[in-house]
């Protein structure tokens, strides 16, 4: 069965991998080359941590959820230096699960996040 896996180093910063286990995920993670080695701890220090609220389905075994992806599936919940999708101003982006757009998290910085939430207590 497909599911999430979020890998890390001990820190917050860390990355999501769609994997049968979390044995294999690490192992996806770690091949995929330093890019994607979390800054803190070697093979053997990774924490796993499966994301049991993120549907993968969609998704082949082995994908690496890229930031802006995994913000809108839930897989992150916020990304430093970013492109806002709103406002396009480079930013912290927050993926927001009580605000939705089209069935997804709601995606932004603070400050759009904070005009949307403001403009759905008023409706």
């Amino acid at each position: 069965m497909k599911r999430c896996y979020f890998i890390h180093g001990g820190d917050d910063e860390g990355f999501s991998v769609v994997a049968t286990s979390a044995k294999e995920a690490k192992k996806i993670l770690w091949r995929a080359g330093e890019d994607y080695h979390p800054s803190s701890g070697d093979f053997i220090d990774l924490k796993v941590k499966w994301q049991r609220k993120v549907d993968v389905s969609d998704l082949d075994i082995g994908t690496i959820i890229e930031t802006m992806e995994g913000l809108y599936r839930g897989c992150y919940g916020w990304a430093d230096d970013m492109e806002c999708p709103i406002c396009k101003k480079v930013e912290t982006i927050i993926s927001d699960s009580d605000l939705k757009n089209n069935d997804r998290n709601f995606v932004g910085c603070w400050e759009c996040i904070e005009k949307e939430d403001r403009k759905n207590k008023e409706d």
